[in-house]
């Protein structure tokens, strides 16, 4: 099938191309959520930042590809055929890729959080910098893989163990006793689930740290830096959060009710669904911050006419 005629009818609304050929061809960053491309042969072609979110790929040949950036979030990728493929920065988060095949695949800081890769074939993939968080690898071949960098954050480990990364996934203890002895900036570790109510962590500095679900209700944080930071349904609710930064950060279905926000500087955090009903002093930056359903002070919903645009960026940066 030539592409155009692809493109034509998926923009009509078909969603069925599974057991289609199409070979050689660039999509660059074409929508394709929800599409069903099982059985297809898409060997050599061209996929970059593609969004195939939802999509069923399942035995689908993808060798030789050029796949950057490419958002595969939820799709059925069992079977399918990856081999010799570029999938550098893409995210695959919670992908099934059960006996899927990524031999000699460049996997370099892809999101594989929550992904299922039982039975997978890694032999001679490239995983330096991966997030493997949640990521099940039951008796997946990593034979000559690269795991240089990568996260492990209760990781099910071919062998069936669980694997944590020591350096990088903290308790709140350790973490605590860090800050109590000094340590002010945090890079790149795991923070996930701890409860830190009513911490003192006063210009405390996280770069690119996963706080999703940890509670740091009370917690005094002014004038700490969040660069790049995960705090997906964090509980900041109460919080002392005057001349916080929060650059980049993804604070999807955060809970800064009640919380204290002078001077804080917003610029490019994803504040999709964030509740700060009651928040005190709001007052700062935001400059291309994403806006969808949040929840303001006063009780008004805020969504910004730019939404859909800025939530697939997020999907891309992710």
């Amino acid at each position: 099938m030539e592409v155009q005629e692809f493109l034509e009818r998926y923009d009509d609304g078909e969603r069925d191309f599974s057991g289609i050929v199409l070979k050689v061809v660039s999509l660059g960053e074409t929508e394709l959520s929800s599409i069903n491309l099982s059985n297809a042969d898409l060997s050599n072609i061209q996929m970059v930042r593609t969004d195939l979110r939802n999509a069923n790929l399942s035995y689908a040949n993808l060798n030789d590809c050029r796949l950057l950036s490419i958002i595969l979030t939820n799709s059925n990728l069992s079977g399918t055929n990856f081999t010799n493929s570029n999938l550098k920065r893409a995210n695959l988060s919670y992908a099934s890729l059960i006996n899927a095949n990524l031999a000699n695949t460049i996997l370099q800081f892809v999101n594989l959080t929550g992904a299922n890769l039982t039975g997978a074939n890694l032999t001679g993939a490239n995983l330096t910098g991966a997030n493997l968080t949640d990521a099940n690898l039951t008796d997946a071949n990593l034979t000559d893989a690269n795991l240089t960098d990568a996260l492990f954050c209760h990781t099910v480990m071919p062998d069936g163990r669980i694997e944590n990364d020591p350096d990088r996934v903290l308790t709140a203890e350790e973490f605590l006793r860090r800050y109590a002895a000094g340590e002010r900036k945090f890079y790149g570790i795991v923070l996930r689930n701890v409860d830190l109510n009513g911490a003192n962590l006063e210009r405390v500095i996280f770069d690119k740290v996963n706080l999703s679900n940890a509670n740091l209700e009370n917690a005094n944080l002014e004038s700490a830096d969040f660069d790049d930071t995960n705090l997906t349904d964090v509980n900041l609710s109460g919080a002392n959060l005057d001349y916080t930064k929060w650059s980049g950060s993804n604070l999807t279905n955060a809970n800064l009710t009640n919380a204290h926000l002078t001077s804080i500087i917003f610029d490019g955090a994803n504040l999709t669904g964030t509740n700060m009903t009651n928040a005190e002093n709001l007052t700062g930056s935001a400059s291309d911050a994403l806006f969808y359903n949040t929840i303001l002070p006063d009780g008004t919903i805020k969504t910004d006419p730019d939404h859909a645009f800025l939530r697939k960026m997020w999907e891309l940066e992710d």
